[in-house]
C-alpha cells in the first residue's frame, strides 16, 4: 500500500547539518520496540500481519485463491497462514525477515503491506517462528528466533527439492502457549468475519448478519432492542477492520450520525486513509478526515436513492410512506429522517400519520407480540379506540364494513391476513370503519387499504381436549372451559380446552371476558393469594379453578359454582370452626390501620377510668399481638377484595371519636413517659377534666 508521504523541497540557509540514525548498540532496543512494544494486542497483531502479508502474496502472484488458516488446538497447538504465491528465496527471506522497514509494497495501492515490520510479528508474541517457502525448485525450512544480542536472527535448518510439486507460496508457524489457544481462536474469528473472501480455515467463522451492503458499504442487522446502534462505525481496508474514533475525527456534516452508528461499516480502498503504524486504528489526519466525510456522505446518497427506488413502486403515497420505513429498524432516528426527508413519491412528500376527526368513530391496532419477555413465541393483541396512528414499516391500512361484519368476525378476516404467508410476524393491521372514511386526514383512496369484505374470515381452529384420565379428544369449538392458573402474562392464565375437574359434586369457575375475570377486572391478577387463603381455610387443599368463557356461562348446570361464592362458604365455615380467629380477622384487615401506640401510653389506656377508652385499648392490644398472623390476614383480604365481607369501620370511629371529644390525649401520647406508674394518672385526671 502507497504510504501518505510529503515530498517538497526546502531550502535553507542553514551552513551546518547532521543526519538522524541509530548507533548500532542501540539496535537491540530500537528493533525491540519495533517487534513488540508497539503493538497493544500481540496475539490479534500475529493473526493480523500474516494472513493479510499472505493475501497480498496471493495478490501479486495473481492466484484468486482464498488463503488457508490454520488456527491451535490442544493437540496442534500452531497458528499458521499459507499463501499460494511464488514463494520467496533465500535472499528474499534474509532481507524482508530481518530487515526493519523492508517492503516491497510501497510502489502499490494493490497490496494491504507496506510498513516493513509486520512480518516480524512472530516476535510481538514468543521467541521464534518458522518460515516455510515454496518455490518451483525447493521447500526450505527457516527458524527465525531472538538470540543473545536481542535482534533476532534468521537461520535456515532444511532445504529439500519440491519433488512433489507442492503448489508454491509460504508458510508461517507460530506456537501458541495452550492457555492462549481458546483466546487465539476467538480473536482470529472476529478478526476473519469481515473479510469478503474468508480464508480456508479448520473452524467455522462467524458471518456478519447483514441488513443492507454495496461495494462501499454495508449495514449490520442490530443484534437486539436495547442499544442496538451503541457504538461507532468500523472501517474495512484490506480486511482490516478499524473501528472509528469519532472523538478524534471531529467530523460534523448531514451523515456524521453514521460515524457514530455502531452497525455500520465502511469499505475503503487501499491506500485512502492513513493508518497507525501499528496498523490497530486510523490515523486522523487531514487526509484520513477528509475520507471520511466522502464516504459516509456518499453512504447518505445511496440510503436515499435506494429508498425512493423502493417507495417507487408503490401504488399509492399511503403505501409509499408506510414502505419509506425500510431502515427504521437498521439506523438511528436521526438518520432515517434525514433519509425520508430527501426522498419522495411521485414528487410529493411522505406522510408521517393518519388521523380520524368528527366521525364517532375509532381505529383499531391489530399485531403481534412476544408472550413474555423470556419468550420468543407471538401471541396477538390489539389496540382500541385509537384516533391517530403513526405510520410504520410492515402496517396494512383496512377497512371495515361495521353495518354488515361483526366485529369479531372482523378480527377473523385479520387473522386471516396474519397467517396470509405473503405477511410478516412483524406486521401490523389498522382497522378502520367504511363508514368513517371520509372523516380520514389524509383522504385515503381503494389503493391505499385492504376492504375487508373481500378477505374470508378464518375458520375456528381445532382445539385439543384433555380428559382425566390422560386421553385427548379433538373438535373444532372454540375454548368454552379451561383450567386458570397464576402468570404475569394473561394469555398465559388459561389453559387449552380441558376436561372439567369435580370437586365435592361440583366445579368452580370463574365466568371470562377474554382472559379477565367477567366484572371483577384485574382479579386474576390475585389468582396465587386466592388459591393461598383456600388453602389456609380448606386444610391446605384447594381445588382445580375453571375459566368459562362468558358466552358459555348460561349453558352450565346447577353443580357450577362461581369462585367467590364457594369462597363465601368456604368462610361461613370458617367462622363456624373457629370463631375468635374468624372475629380477630375482621379486626386485622377492618379499614385504616390501629394506631402505633407505644406500649407506655397504650397500656396506660387499658387502665383508663372511662369504660370506652379502656375497652378500645385493649383490642388494639390484642390485635397488636394478632398482628403477625400472615395466614388470618389473608384470608380476609382476599374476602374484602372479592366483595364478600365489608370493611369494618370500628378503628377509624372509634379513633374518630376520641379525637373530637379528647383531643388533648394525642398531645399526652407525644410526652416523653420517663415510668409506666405515672401515666394512667395523667390520663385519667385529663378525662375527669374534660368530662
Amino acid at each position: 500500500m502507497k504510504l501518505s508521504t510529503n515530498t517538497n523541497n526546502y531550502r535553507t540557509n542553514i551552513t551546518k547539518a547532521a543526519d538522524f540514525g541509530i548507533q548500532d548498540n542501540d539496535l537491540s532496543h530500537i528493533m525491540g520496540i519495533l517487534r513488540s512494544q508497539i503493538y497493544s494486542d500481540k496475539l490479534l497483531a500475529v493473526i493480523r500481519e500474516y494472513s493479510t502479508n499472505a493475501v497480498d502474496a496471493n495478490i501479486e502472484a495473481g492466484n484468486p485463491a482464498p488463503i488457508n488458516v490454520h488456527l491451535p488446538t490442544i493437540a496442534e497447538p500452531t497458528l499458521s497462514f499459507r499463501d499460494y504465491g511464488k514463494g520467496l528465496t533465500d535472499d528474499e527471506v534474509c532481507n524482508l525477515y530481518i530487515k526493519y522497514g523492508a517492503s516491497t509494497k510501497r510502489s502499490s495501492n494493490d497490496y494491504t503491506g507496506c510498513l516493513g515490520i509486520g512480518c516480524k510479528a512472530g516476535f510481538a508474541y514468543g521467541s521464534t517462528f518458522n518460515v516455510i517457502s515454496y518455490t518451483k525448485n525447493h521447500i526450505t525450512t527457516w527458524l527465525a528466533r531472538i538470540d543473545e544480542s536481542q535482534r533476532g536472527t534468521i537461520s535456515m535448518l532444511n532445504k529439500e527439492p519440491n519433488a512433489l510439486n507442492v503448489p508454491t507460496g509460504t508458510r508461517i508457524e507460530v506456537t501458541i502457549r495452550k492457555p492462549d489457544i481458546d483466546q487465539c481462536v476467538e480473536k482470529a474469528k472476529q478478526f476473519f468475519m469481515y473479510w469478503k473472501t474468508k480464508p480456508s480455515i479448520n473452524v467455522t467463522l462467524p458471518e456478519l448478519d447483514i441488513f443492507e451492503s454495496t461495494d462501499d458499504w454495508a449495514i449490520k442487522r442490530p443484534r437486539n432492542e436495547y442499544n442496538r446502534f451503541h457504538g461507532s462505525a468500523s472501517l474495512v481496508m484490506g480486511n482490516i477492520r478499524y473501528p472509528i474514533d469519532t472523538n478524534n475525527a471531529n467530523i460534523n456534516n448531514d451523515a456524521a450520525s453514521l460515524l457514530t452508528t455502531g452497525n455500520v461499516i465502511l469499505y475503503a480502498p487501499l491506500g485512502a486513509v492513513d493508518i497507525a503504524a501499528n496498523r490497530e486504528s486510523l490515523e486522523y489526519s487531514d487526509r484520513t478526515r477528509n475520507a471520511l466525510v466522502a464516504m459516509s456522505n456518499n453512504m447518505l446518497i445511496d440510503l436515499a436513492t435506494n429508498l425512493g427506488k423502493i417507495v417507487s413502486t408503490e401504488s399509492s403515497r399511503i403505501k409509499a410512506s408506510i414502505k419509506s420505513h425500510h431502515y427504521d429498524d437498521a439506523l438511528p432516528n436521526t438518520i432515517v429522517q434525514t433519509i425520508k426527508k430527501r426522498t419522495k413519491w411521485n414528487n410529493q412528500e411522505l406522510l408521517t400519520r393518519i388521523s380520524l376527526s368528527g366521525s364517532g368513530h375509532y381505529m383499531t391496532k391489530h399485531y403481534r407480540k412476544k408472550k413474555s419477555w423470556r419468550s420468543d413465541d407471538m401471541v396477538n393483541a390489539k389496540e382500541k379506540d385509537l384516533l391517530a396512528i403513526t405510520l410504520m414499516q410492515n402496517m396494512t391500512i383496512c377497512v371495515h364494513d361495521t353495518d354488515n361484519i361483526p366485529l369479531a368476525n372482523a378480527t377473523r378476516r385479520i387473522r386471516t391476513l396474519q397467517n396470509n404467508n405473503n405477511f410478516d410476524k412483524n406486521d401490523v393491521f389498522v382497522v378502520i370503519p367504511k363508514n368513517a372514511l371520509q372523516f380520514t386526514t389524509p383522504t385515503l383512496t381503494p389503493a391505499d387499504y385492504t376492504d375487508l369484505d373481500t378477505v374470508s374470515p378464518m375458520p375456528a381452529a381445532r382445539t385439543i381436549i384433555s380428559k382425566p384420565d390422560g386421553t385427548t379428544t379433538t373438535k373444532a369449538v372454540r375454548i368454552n372451559v379451561c383450567h386458570i392458573k397464576p402468570a404475569t402474562l394473561k394469555s398465559e392464565r388459561i389453559s387449552e380446552e380441558a376436561e372439567p375437574v369435580e370437586y365435592g359434586c361440583r366445579y368452580i369457575y370463574v365466568p371470562l371476558d377474554r382472559f379477565d375475570w367477567q366484572g371483577k377486572g384485574d382479579m386474576l391478577d390475585n389468582l396465587e393469594d386466592i388459591q393461598r387463603a383456600i388453602k389456609s381455610i380448606n386444610g391446605e387443599h384447594c381445588p382445580v379453578i375453571h375459566g368459562v368463557k362468558k358466552h358459555y356461562v348460561n349453558k352450565l348446570t346447577d353443580d357450577w359454582i362461581t369462585l367467590d361464592k364457594f369462597y363465601a362458604e368456604l368462610l361461613k365455615q370458617y367462622k363456624y370452626d373457629d370463631h375468635a380467629a374468624y372475629h380477630m380477622g375482621l379486626e386485622l384487615t377492618s379499614a385504616g390501620s390501629y394506631p402505633n401506640w407505644n406500649h407506655c401510653y397504650l397500656n396506660a389506656l387499658t387502665k383508663s377510668k372511662h369504660p370506652r377508652i379502656a375497652k378500645f385499648a385493649k383490642r388494639i392490644e390484642q390485635m397488636k399481638r394478632n398482628y403477625t398472623n400472615e395466614s388470618i390476614k389473608r384470608v380476609f383480604n382476599v374476602a374484602y377484595m372479592l366483595g364478600i365481607l365489608e370493611r369494618a369501620d370500628y378503628i377509624n370511629e372509634e379513633l374518630d371519636w376520641i379525637g373530637r371529644n379528647y383531643p388533648m390525649l394525642s398531645i399526652i401520647e407525644d410526652l416523653n413517659w420517663q415510668t409506666e406508674k405515672n401515666a394512667p394518672q395523667i390520663i385519667n385526671d385529663y378525662i375527669d377534666l374534660a368530662s
